[in-house]
């Protein structure tokens, strides 16, 4: 499993339209990307931002001509090793190969644009956890219990873990919609094919209970199949930009109270530009899920 799984995040809101409050529109650069602990150092896109009334057009806003690292660094925030990224097409840099994110370390962006102006963000990747406990191989759709997953603390310094889940459907169909939303694409005319992924809002450590021996037993919402078969649950931890992203960007989409005429700008941990460099760990299960199990 090496794809992205944030979906809370498009790519649009960086560089389609301006989501921050602002008098007159300035042109600024925006960058896309995220860590993903024990695996490769992962593609990073790098545009510049436009109007409201500008046509979206990749070729247009691409950046290609910037010069790209990512640096681990040591805790006293001195540089540990340098990773080159190599220039491609429409703003997409490409990582060296082999280069592993370690969790529990820190990571710096560091871009160098034609003009001299420079974009610079850091972020501290999550510490690694694990699955304690063997799921089923198939489980009935809304029995009377959720699945249920146990895991080993994730550390991050300073607070507690956040999380967020994530199901993909393997093989979705049509004919394998799950009752709900089977009416939603009926009622409404959604396409199947946009619902094979669902994720739920970011929930803390302290929302769910623990075992003796202090893992963290996760309880997987049963809102999140959309399709009967098999089934990717992913357990995702996030860093501190990804936490801050979302949580201003639930105020862009009034997904928290505003007075009149107050919109709140997005929260950017980057210097230089906006956008998301964060980083997370995951663990993920596959299951299949059922109409009803065989007798």
């Amino acid at each position: 499993m090496k794809k992205i799984i944030l979906l809370f995040i498009s790519l649009f809101i960086l560089v389609g339209c301006e989501l921050y409050v602002q008098d007159q529109y300035r042109e600024q650069y925006a960058v896309e990307a995220y860590l993903v602990a024990n695996e490769n150092l992962p593609t990073i896109w790098l545009t510049r931002t436009t109007s409201m009334d500008e046509h979206f057009y990749w070729d247009s806003v691409g950046v290609i001509n910037a010069e790209m690292q990512v640096r681990r660094l040591n805790q006293d925030h001195s540089i540990a090793e340098t990773y080159h990224y190599r220039r491609g097409s429409l703003g997409r840099y490409n990582p060296p190969r082999n280069a592993i994110v370690e969790p529990g370390s820190w990571y710096q962006l560091f871009v160098t644009f034609p003009s001299s102006d420079t974009m610079e963000a850091k972020t501290l990747v999550p510490g690694m956890f694990e699955t304690i406990n063997k799921l089923n191989s198939s489980y009935q759709y809304k029995a009377d219990s959720p699945i249920e997953i146990v895991v080993t603390p994730s550390n991050y310094p300073g607070r507690q873990t956040y999380y967020f889940f994530t199901v993909d459907a393997l093989n979705p169909s049509e004919e394998n919609l799950t009752p709900f939303y089977h009416d939603m694409v009926n009622e409404k005319g959604i396409n199947f094919k946009t619902l094979h992924k669902n994720t739920l809002g970011i929930t803390n450590e302290d929302s769910y209970p623990k075992d003796g021996n202090g893992n963290i037993v996760l309880s997987t919402p049963w809102s999140l199949f959309a399709f009967f078969g098999q089934n990717e649950i992913v357990v995702n931890t996030i860093d501190d930009n990804i936490y801050d992203f979302w949580r201003s960007q639930g105020g862009q989409m009034g997904g928290v109270s505003l007075s009149n005429g107050n919109i709140k700008s997005l929260k950017y941990r980057i210097n230089g530009g906006i956008g998301i460099f964060g980083s997370m760990a995951r663990v993920s299960k596959h299951v299949g899920i059922m109409e009803s199990l065989p007798e």
